[in-house]
């Protein structure tokens, strides 16, 4: 279920999508929901939709998702699909930024629950 909130209504059980203007969430099941809670991994959720924002160009929307790679039992990922407009090389400069900044704010033991894919309209 997709629903419009606002600040303060954001919690520990709900996935987050941007549109620059508002943010809007997806309950998640209690099992995900468990995963993230154990791995303190929230607060980056947010922090990682700003740094988007902040450093590529063109970011029309940003859809956070839950996903599972069936070959890899127990090891979710959160994937921010990133959808933009740009050139190759501008997009990749942007991203080239975008890493140097995610490194930076978040901790190693954690990096390794999030991905990123892209959508270049």
């Amino acid at each position: 279920m997709k629903v419009k909130l606002k600040e303060e209504q954001m919690d520990a059980n709900i996935l987050y999508y941007t549109d620059k203007k508002d943010v809007w969430g997806s309950k998640l099941d209690s099992e995900s929901s468990s995963i993230f809670l154990e791995n303190n991994l929230f607060q980056y959720i947010k922090q990682v939709h700003n740094t988007i924002y902040e450093t590529y160009r063109g970011v029309s929307f940003v859809e956070t998702k839950l996903i599972e790679d069936p070959e890899i039992p127990n090891d979710p990922k959160i994937c921010f699909e990133i959808h933009l407009t740009g050139e190759p090389v501008q997009i990749l400069e942007d991203e080239e930024k975008f890493y140097v900044l995610f490194f930076e704010e978040v901790p190693g033991e954690k990096q390794h629950f999030f991905t990123f894919t892209y959508q270049v309209l």
